[in-house]
């Protein structure tokens, strides 16, 4: 990643997907751990973030929400999607197009 502004180094974070809910049913989502400081651009140290804040959360959220879904829609266009028979019920234009709106215009990741 390119090196953080304020805190002069660079931010790692880990990302699993998961494509299940408990009860088995299908429900991808992502959990994210980003750690509370960056490592130092020479490498040797560790650089901590202030006690109250790290990141800008919801200037954030609205980043990844609108990255996230200009990817997913291209990659619905190109029909690089999943193919699976329970998911193709999804790719019809409209409802999937709507699903994605709605996406748009929520507040929440």
């Amino acid at each position: 990643m390119p090196p953080i502004k304020h805190l002069g180094g660079e931010l790692g974070f880990l990302a699993i997907l998961h494509t299940w809910g408990e009860t088995l049913t299908h429900h991808p989502h992502l959990h994210c751990l980003v750690p509370g400081g960056v490592l130092a651009a020479d490498g040797g140290r560790w650089i901590a973030c202030r006690r109250r804040f790290f990141l800008p959360v919801r200037v954030l959220s609205r980043l990844f929400r609108r990255l996230f879904l200009e990817r997913l829609l291209a990659a619905q266009a190109a029909e690089a999607c999943a193919s699976s028979a329970p998911l193709n019920r999804l790719a019809t234009a409209t409802p999937w197009l709507g699903r994605c709106v709605r996406c748009a215009r929520s507040s929440s990741v």
